[in-house]
């Protein structure tokens, strides 16, 4: 889905170019603290190269783009289609899979997990946790041990299952928004690089949240493309507009980070506008609204299992989530070396912004992404439910679609397209008002059609050319 650039799109854009700045400043002052030398140089070295060897990169690519696109064409030869991507899928899936089997002997948890959640003679779990994803969590791990029995590993197939389905649901949500190509980017990076299977093998609510996140991020794309794209039925559009209420306010009860997808609702009919988007923006808000009633819902329901009451568990929330401060280092002690390269990738996002001329992809993964940054730095997280996985997925959606994006010529070629159209008209209507000068050479006398008819008409009376003679005349027999 091609969102049309304006004041909004550039406002993100500016956003990615600061925080571009501050990752390779940041980065760059880290090696320069590991090395000893002056900082400052380091840091200002470091921004300075990232910017002019992507720049370089985005003209080379566009060179090559558009001096042989009639050669090749990168997205067009990496397209699936039927039964293959399924094949695709599929294998892919299976591969995941046998990756993280044979990394189960490095498999860990965050806490003691099993130890709350384990089936003893007590019964229930031992410590009734306060944030959402981690109570649901705790019940979901007690049920299935006592269904299965207190074993260990069991819990590290939940893992593996979660991260699955989750990887799996969010690419095909991806898929409602951009191309197929970022979307199986972002599905082969979360079940193939080394952070994300370290996590999907580790006892962590994270899984489990990153698994209702996928599913919630499905329906609102495909909310988005149906409101946006095509003139549904209006009953149908309003159930689902509830539905998608529903989900969201489940997901803001089981982490904080369930607002972001208020970025998609709002920033994508501001910047796409249709004969629908009025219609759009009316359904959006009576989805707050729901989002609202139903997160209330849920906190009544909690207060009468846990005989509180809602202002307490709002109280025990605002401390929860409570900033605690702005600081880089609340996220630099979570990176992993996969993680540092993402956020590279997706850096190259504000040179590839420019490769279409009119459309752009990035706003609201923009707006996410940076949205739960502005979590992470100021600690509205928790121990348990850290975001760092989350936000490495919002950065891997960035990332695949700043890549992508290099190889995109569709703008550019459609307004040459258009150029070169315009162009023919302009000379056929030349062509058209020309005048033409008489013929001075001789030609042969025009063409007169002839018709037979008799020189005069005679009278009546002497229309007679039967002539009779008697019976005995036989003046043609010889005798």
């Amino acid at each position: 889905m091609n969102l049309k650039k304006n004041k909004v799109s550039y406002f993100a854009w500016l956003i990615l170019i600061f925080f571009t700045g501050a990752t390779c400043a940041f980065l760059g002052l880290i090696l320069a603290q590991s090395c000893n030398i002056n900082s400052i140089l380091v840091a200002g070295g470091i921004v300075t190269m990232f910017f002019v060897v992507v720049f370089g990169l985005y003209l080379l690519i566009g060179y090559f783009l558009e001096h042989h696109e009639d050669k090749i064409d990168f997205l067009q030869v990496l397209e699936l289609s039927g039964k293959l991507e399924w094949i695709f899928i599929i294998s892919t899936l299976a591969l995941g899979i046998l990756v993280r089997m044979l990394m189960l002997e490095h498999a860990g948890e965050e806490a003691a997990y099993f130890e709350v959640c384990k089936i003893t003679e007590a019964g229930g779990i031992a410590i009734k946790p306060v944030q959402g994803s981690v109570y649901i969590y705790c019940l979901l791990l007690h049920a299935l041990f006592y269904i299965i029995g207190n074993n260990w590993i069991v819990g590290i197939w939940l893992q593996i299952f979660l991260q699955i389905i989750g990887a799996f649901v969010i690419c095909q949500g991806l898929k409602k928004l951009l191309d197929k190509i970022p979307s199986y980017l972002v599905f082969c990076i979360i079940l193939f690089s080394p952070g994300s299977i370290k996590s999907g093998i580790t006892y962590s609510p994270q899984m489990l949240y990153f698994c209702v996140f996928s599913i919630v991020f499905y329906f609102v794309a495909d909310y988005i493309k149906r409101s946006l794209c095509t003139e549904e039925n209006k009953k149908i559009m309003w159930g689902y507009t509830v539905l998608n209420g529903v989900l969201i306010g489940l997901c803001v009860y089981m982490d904080i980070s369930g607002v972001l997808f208020l970025f998609l609702w709002g920033i994508v009919p501001m910047i796409k506008r249709t004969e629908y988007t009025t219609i759009w923006i009316k359904r959006m808000l009576v989805g707050i609204v729901v989002t609202i009633l139903f997160l209330a819902l849920i906190l009544g329901v909690d207060a009468l299992l846990s005989n509180s009451s809602i202002a307490n568990i709002l109280g025990a929330w605002s401390i929860l989530y409570g900033a605690i401060g702005f600081g880089f280092d609340l996220l630099v002690n979570r990176l992993s070396a996969d993680f540092i390269v993402v956020i590279i990738l997706a850096c190259i996002g504000c040179f590839s912004f420019w490769r279409r001329v009119n459309t752009e992809r990035f706003t609201p993964f923009i707006f996410m992404t940076m949205g739960m940054c502005v979590f992470v730095f100021c600690g509205i997280t928790t121990e348990n439910m850290s975001g760092t996985y989350l936000l490495y997925i919002l950065f891997t959606i960035l990332a695949a679609v700043s890549v992508t994006e290099l190889f995109c010529m569709d703008d550019k070629i459609k307004v040459r397209v258009e150029k070169s159209e315009e162009k023919e008209e302009v000379e056929f209507d030349e062509i058209k008002q020309i005048e033409f000068i008489e013929n001075p050479l001789p030609v042969p006398k025009k063409h007169v059609r002839k018709t037979m008819d008799y020189a005069f008409v005679p009278d009546e009376s002497q229309m007679k050319y039967d002539i009779y003679v008697s019976d005995n005349d036989d003046y043609d027999l010889k005798v």
